[in-house]
């Protein structure tokens, strides 16, 4: 099984500054285990033809003094209360369904590192309604993985990005090299 990936744009490496001065690294790829790579891809196709949405749990690791690695090893479909409302080309998290999910992480001890949606009709890259979302959920520091099943003839498309406030302040999506999925 193969997967595409789309490489991280160039500089997208770069440190970042914190409002205090303070340099800091973000991530700049993300990992995903063979059965979290499996619990994704079976959200996004139950939930066609709306967007699937969820929480990724696993840890967030420096690994011999480099950028931070995104290591997903949990996957959490909640209930998109968009598709309930008729509405496939949006998501939104039902709110039930998404303290329910908290609750069990938290019992299990596991920590949330990214959200992620499906986009059933269109490549993996974050929509102005997306980023729209982002705003408004304040979501930061976090990673966002979008999921194409744009081209049915092909393997589903994984990318992950990683959500932060550039030196000025402006909200951004970094994408993150998908380095690792074994099947």
């Amino acid at each position: 099984m193969t997967i595409r990936i789309i490489p991280p744009s160039p500089g997208s490496a770069q440190p970042s500054e914190e409002p205090n001065g303070a340099i800091v690294s973000i991530p700049t790829a993300a990992t995903l285990a063979p059965q979290a790579y499996e619990q994704l891809l079976h959200s996004c196709t139950a939930a066609m033809p709306n967007e699937a949405c969820g929480v990724l749990a696993g840890t967030i690791q420096r690994i011999d003094g480099g950028a931070p690695v995104v290591n997903v090893t949990h996957v959490y479909s909640i209930l998109n209360a968009a598709a309930e409302d008729g509405v496939n080309n949006s998501f939104a998290f039902e709110p039930a369904s998404w303290i329910q999910t908290l609750y069990h992480m938290q019992n299990n001890r596991q920590s949330l590192v990214g959200y992620y949606h499906s986009h059933p009709a269109s490549p993996p890259l974050p929509s102005a309604s997306d980023m729209i979302g982002i705003r408004e959920a304040a979501a930061r520091d976090t990673s966002y993985w979008i999921i194409s099943l744009a081209n049915s003839a092909r393997q589903p498309v994984v990318q992950p990005y990683w959500i932060h406030n550039d030196p000025n302040g402006q909200l951004c999506c970094s994408p993150l090299m998908l380095t690792e999925i074994r099947i």
